[in-house]
């Protein structure tokens, strides 16, 4: 089921991998000192698929 935006304004669209390899996870620093899987925000427009295989690649 997909959502437009304008249907939930508020809601922040991102797009979020996980990269797993040999039983390991793939995880990213965060600038705050957290770790968190690699991913972002979706630019206006970009479907979440090619938003996530930019931030895989």
């Amino acid at each position: 089921m997909r959502h437009s935006r304008t249907e939930y304004p508020d809601m922040k669209h991102r797009a979020t991998v996980l990269c797993l390899r040999a039983n390991h996870i793939l995880l990213v620093a965060r600038s705050n000192g957290r770790w968190a899987l690699p991913g972002g925000r979706c630019k206006e427009g970009e479907p979440a698929f090619d938003a996530a295989r930019s931030r895989a690649s």
